[in-house]
């Protein structure tokens, strides 16, 4: 690979802007083709996706930024200008596969920038670092968060990181009209680009710039985050900015968060020195090799995006490094890189007697590597896909009883739906997230909140029943309307006429059919005496869709509430993989049905997809456990609970043999 870096300085930049480019259409196909995956999985289940498609969708129709997942225009939640010059390259393809597109090329084509600014800041180093502009743009397209951001949702916010780019890239040239233009471009994608872009002037003065660069920018991102407040104000359904709610804790307004930051110090500093911050700071620093912290000046870049993000009521964490938030932290750690990058392979030298020139510029690079590839693998959510792509079975089932509802749902009719349906649903006017419907108020409890009345369709994802409980009962503003829920719930989901695990299509005004479910036949096989369990039994029918075992269970409770449990059914047919089913015990129809109050019990009902392989060999598990409520992420759903198998309360063990017979 000698001769690759080696020719005139010119010649070298030619070669690797020619790598480049290949390694950033490469990377885009890349992140592309797992979003589309993810999304043909029904695994985009964070609302956002289905929000800013509804939103586009409206847009080019003729409605500017109108949604109906949360109440009122998208404009007045955030000032997100930029949807409007993107409106036009989405109504080539009307589709939230369009989004997830448009956002990975966003995020791989800002190597380019990274790349030209390594070329001015390490211009004049010498062969030691001749390719180092090259790894630095490798080290962005391999950035764990940049594939984080790609496949959580789809979000505007990472539309500027190649802006802001550009516009450092300007101030390096020190081209003023160039800076302007793309300072510009990036403030319009949402209001607290502001705030990086005031730190500019900020880090002018440090560098000792000229007048121009340090007031323009500071007064430009002041000007334009005091603006583009008032512009949410004027559409907010809250009459302000509704997201303030996460500072509430520091005062209701600027004047009293900065009394109260002033007069409780130590509450201040227990909030912002936490162990989750900290784990946010190595996040993003590891996969660098903590290379901005020898060179740190630019960081000053990320000041306010990190007080926006360690301030809030939630603080930082985890979840920062594997969402959208981390958009605007990546330039300034980039930047820094750059510098600090520099700076190492002198650092190194300067054991001497240990390394010489050669040696030092190969740990710098090998550095570089390492971390690059431990925040691909190990931070990164491709590993989780390649994972789920060739060995989820269950979720490929999954995926084609979701289409099978979807496709029952007339294109103009009203709908409310579960998290996993709002994307493939959300070209249209009218739809609902049925979790407003389970909670019967809007976003931070800010009013009551029932679906439209002319809402005709409901589709509910039964795991949404699971996920309710991890996400409300944690959430202070959710808490206190999380009982009752099912009951609101019922008010919408009122006649099911489509059963497909774990799925269930409701439609208005018609009558639940009894043949969708088999009749519960009273030759019960027993089960082992458990204290809780009453009595079960299973049984499988050949559907046409396939093979299910079908599983009964009646459960009779001594002390104990139901509202925490979880019945899970395991199938482990021998030499295959285990497939199971979920369910809270006092859960909705058809997958649970509820209270049995001339029994005592409570019955439910799984269908539990098999492979088509499975042999009459095996056992059937059915428990109730305690559900732990988990809000995670990972590379396939996101966000979404996990049930973590705590204080099983009864097992029961059921051959699957007798079972598996034609029907």
């Amino acid at each position: 690979m000698r001769h690759f870096f080696l020719g005139s300085k010119q010649a070298l930049k030619e070669r690797q802007g020619k790598t480049l480019a290949a390694a950033i259409l490469a990377f885009s196909g890349l992140l592309t083709a797992a979003c589309v995956w993810k999304y043909g999985m029904f695994a985009y289940t964070g609302i956002d996706l289905a929000y800013f498609n509804q939103v586009f969708w409206n847009t080019i129709h003729g409605r500017l930024f109108v949604q109906s997942i949360h109440p009122g225009r998208s404009i007045g939640e955030h000032a997100e200008l930029a949807i409007l010059p993107l409106s036009f390259l989405y109504a080539l393809w009307r589709d939230p596969r369009c989004l997830l597109l448009l956002q990975a090329v966003a995020l791989t084509v800002p190597a380019y920038a990274v790349w030209r600014i390594a070329h001015l800041r390490l211009n004049g180093r010498g062969r030691i670092l001749a390719s180092a502009p090259l790894a630095l743009a490798a080290a962005w397209l391999l950035n764990g968060s940049v594939h984080n951001i790609a496949l959580f949702e789809f979000h505007v916010l990472p539309f500027a990181i190649g802006p802001l780019l550009m516009a450092m890239l300007a101030y390096e040239e020190n081209r003023k009209g160039r800076f302007l233009l793309w300072t510009l471009l990036a403030l319009t994608v949402r209001e607290d680009v502001a705030l990086v872009v005031a730190m500019i002037g900020v880090l002018a003065w440090l560098e000792r710039r000229s007048w121009w660069w340090r007031i323009v920018p500071l007064a430009l991102g002041a000007a334009w985050f005091a603006a583009a407040m008032k512009l949410i104000a004027r559409f907010s359904e809250a009459g302000g900015y509704k997201y303030g709610i996460y500072y509430a804790w520091l005062g209701n307004t600027p004047w009293q968060m900065l009394v109260g930051a002033v007069t409780h110090p130590l509450r201040l500093l227990l909030h912002v020195f936490t162990f989750a911050n900290l784990e946010m700071a190595l996040g993003f620093l590891m996969p660098l090799m903590l290379l901005p912290l020898l060179r740190p000046k630019r960081l000053v870049l990320l000041i306010g995006p990190l007080l926006q993000i360690i301030l809030g009521a939630p603080g930082g964490g985890e979840l920062i490094i594997q969402t959208h938030y981390a958009s605007l932290f990546l330039p300034a750690l980039f930047l820094a890189a750059i510098d600090g990058f520099g700076a190492l392979p002198p650092l190194i030298q300067k054991f001497k007697g240990v390394f010489d020139k050669d040696e030092a510029r190969r740990l710098a690079y090998g550095a570089l590597i390492i971390g690059a590839a431990y925040g691909a693998l190990v931070l990164g959510p491709l590993p989780s896909v390649a994972a789920h792509a060739f060995s989820d079975g269950n979720g490929y089932r999954r995926a084609e009883n979701a289409a099978k509802l979807v496709a029952m749902v007339p294109p103009r009719a009203g709908v409310a739906a579960s998290y996993a349906f709002l994307p493939a649903l959300s070209s249209r006017e009218k739809l609902t997230s049925l979790h407003y419907a389970f909670l019967g108020v809007t976003q931070f409890g800010e009013r009551p909140f029932t679906p439209p009345e002319d809402t005709e369709y409901a589709v509910l994802d039964n795991d949404d029943l699971l996920a309710y409980r991890t996400q409300f009962t944690g959430t202070a503003w959710a808490a206190p309307h999380y009982a009752g829920g099912n009951a609101r719930l019922k008010k919408v989901a009122s006649a099911w006429t489509t059963y497909a695990t774990p799925f269930v299509l409701y439609q208005k005004g018609v009558t639940t059919p009894n043949e969708l479910l088999p009749p519960l036949d009273t030759d019960v096989i027993g089960a082992p005496p458990f204290p809780f369990l009453g009595n079960g039994r299973a049984q499988v029918i050949r559907a046409k869709d396939g093979v299910f075992l079908e599983v009964y269970a009646y459960w009779q409770l001594h002390g104990v509430s139901p509202d925490d449990l979880v019945v899970r059914a395991r199938i482990h047919p021998r030499g295959l993989p285990v497939a199971e089913q979920l369910t809270l015990l006092d859960g909705i129809d058809p997958a649970s049905f509820a209270y049995d109050a001339e029994y005592g019990e409570y019955v439910t009902y799984l269908r539990i997809p098999l492979p088509s392989n499975a042999s009459n060999d095996g056992t059937v598990q059915i428990g109730l456990e305690r559900q732990k409520a988990v809000y995670e992420l990972d590379g396939l759903r996101s966000p979404h609970r996990r049930v973590t198998k705590v204080d099983p309360l009864d097992l029961a063990f059921l051959p699957i043999q007798p079972f598996l017979t034609d029907k």
